[in-house]
């Protein structure tokens, strides 16, 4: 997935970070990959382990993050 931050959101962090003087990072995209399997267990119960990296989490271009996760699901 891909998403690209708005120039005019980009326009609006180039002023914050202006009029404030404060330290800040201009937006410009986020993007993700994510790794999942399922696998059967027996019927009826599943496990899915999940691998998703980040790249510019929030827009942010000084960071880059890796997440895990696990799901079960088990239907009765």
């Amino acid at each position: 997935m891909y998403s690209r931050f708005s120039s005019g959101a980009r326009a609006f962090d180039r002023d914050q970070i202006a009029f404030t003087g404060l330290p800040g990072v201009v937006r410009d995209f986020e993007a993700n990959l994510e790794l999942t399997y399922v696998a059967q267990i027996i019927p009826g119960l599943t496990m899915q382990p999940v691998l998703t990296y980040v790249w510019h989490p929030s827009g942010d271009a000084s960071r880059n993050a890796t997440v895990t996760g696990f799901r079960s699901i088990w239907l009765y």
